[in-house]
């Protein structure tokens, strides 16, 4: 008998929260589950934690592979995969007993091919029963509840069909929303489950959560989360998208290319250093600004909204009474 879910689970250096990790697994209610562990080459004891794990129940299987990123991890997953669905959680996360149940008991009752549950901390707008979701409904959405791949089921036919359904691997940013809009362009039967039953562990170690104050570095993050849209643009231009999804996508691309993520850096560069010149800083902008222009679907407002944070990172640097302002609120040296 085939399993219901595939459980794919990434796992890179996550000594301290894995066994944490898998024991959510192992406790489902469903218990018709195959558990893919690939072990991105941890060079902690997640290797010895995986292993211990696979021999102890024969529904875990484990692979090593070479450091290659968490998008060619879930890749080299997703052919050892044999369930009705799978899912793709964080391997510093982990689930309440009864998530895989509910979200497959869900799936089938609607025939739904993607289905999203709730994360705690970001809860949904009040509903009492699972039910269909339209493009417009997702819009709805926290964007951590649509951006993240690891509270939803796909159905794993779609994946075996579309040998191109696969995660990003060139960049380490915004990769999972890159996945879930790929998805939708061949499928929008989508099922929304409102109990919040996946917790995220917010690891200040992780690519969206950590934070720098060197300016190089936040450009190759903000180029690294266009070149992560531009994919999924070109992706609709090869196969195709409804006009629908088109103007879902646009929503998508004003919320995250244009979210305050891509300029928390270069604003922190102000608030935390003083070495930063003006001229690096313009060079900074124009960079960025040439790389948007990938995109045709980018709205007036998104450009907007983009051309005015610029101008508000310009004054930062130049208002330096506003610099000692922060600086005094932040406990922060006076800085020159």
């Amino acid at each position: 008998m085939l399993p219901a879910v595939s459980i794919i689970c990434p796992v890179y250096n996550k000594e301290r929260f894995l066994t944490e990790c898998i024991s959510s697994f192992l406790a489902q209610t469903l218990r018709n589950i195959q558990i893919i562990l690939i072990d991105d080459g941890s060079t902690d004891g997640s290797s010895a934690i995986c292993a211990e794990f696979a021999r102890k129940d024969s529904r875990i299987d484990y692979t090593k592979i070479q450091n290659s990123g968490v998008s060619k991890a879930r890749n080299t997953g997703i052919p050892l995969a044999t369930g009705e669905y799978v899912i793709f959680p964080d391997a510093d996360d982990s689930i309440d007993a009864r998530m895989l149940e509910t979200m497959y008991a869900a799936a089938k009752e609607s025939d739904a091919d993607m289905v999203i549950c709730g994360i705690k901390g970001y809860p949904f707008p009040s509903r009492q029963a699972p039910c269909a979701y339209s493009l417009r409904q997702l819009k709805t959405l926290h964007p951590v509840q649509f951006n993240s791949s690891s509270n939803k089921l796909f159905r794993r036919s779609f994946l075996q069909v579309h040998d191109e359904l696969r995660f990003f691997e060139a960049s380490r940013y915004f990769e999972d929303v890159n996945f879930v809009l790929k998805f939708l362009s061949f499928s929008t039967q989508v099922c929304v489950v409102p109990e919040c039953m996946y917790n995220y562990c917010r690891n200040e170690d992780s690519a969206t959560s950590a934070t720098t104050f060197q300016l190089e570095s936040a450009y190759r993050k903000t180029l690294g989360i266009i070149r992560t849209f531009a994919d999924v643009q070109s992706f609709f231009a090869a196969h195709g998208a409804s006009a629908e999804l088109l103007r879902f996508f646009r929503f998508e691309l004003d919320r995250c290319a244009v979210n305050p993520i891509l300029f928390e850096n270069i604003q922190n560069c102000y608030l935390f250093g003083t070495d930063v010149p003006l001229r690096s800083v313009r060079q900074y902008c124009a960079r960025i600004r040439d790389a948007l222009g990938v995109f045709r679907h980018v709205s007036v407002r998104a450009s907007l909204v983009a051309f005015l944070r610029f101008q508000i990172i310009f004054l930062f640097k130049r208002n330096k009474l506003f610099m000692r302002r922060m600086r005094r609120h932040y406990g922060l040296p006076a800085g020159d």
